[in-house]
């Protein structure tokens, strides 16, 4: 048996076949994506790790109206929101909206 910390090992020595197998475990691919934050660099970067893994469908969003104008129009399956998103309403108050619309 390998110990934990030679597995972790083996797992950095090929990490982008690991991300791939990862991914296809989760068929993460076929998952619609809406990033919300108000800091571009924080949604270029979002944008980036998803589009590693090859996530065919992202939205994105700089403000929690934003994002809920991309929620009535756009089929999402996973948020990512900040909490601080500037003027007006947070990420928590954002989310709590979407769910209440349905």
């Amino acid at each position: 048996l390998k110990s934990p910390s030679a597995r972790a090992d083996s797992f950095s020595q090929a990490p982008a076949r690991a991300q791939d197998n990862y991914a296809m475990a989760l068929n993460i691919r076929d998952y619609r994506f809406l990033i919300v934050d108000d800091l571009r660099e924080m949604r270029m970067t979002l944008h980036g790790m998803l589009d590693s893994l090859k996530v065919k469908v992202m939205h994105e969003a700089k403000s929690g109206d934003e994002a809920l104008e991309v929620l009535s129009k756009q089929p999402v399956d996973v948020v990512l929101c900040d909490y601080n998103l500037g003027e007006g309403r947070d990420g928590q108050q954002t989310l709590e909206e979407a769910k209440g619309r349905g």
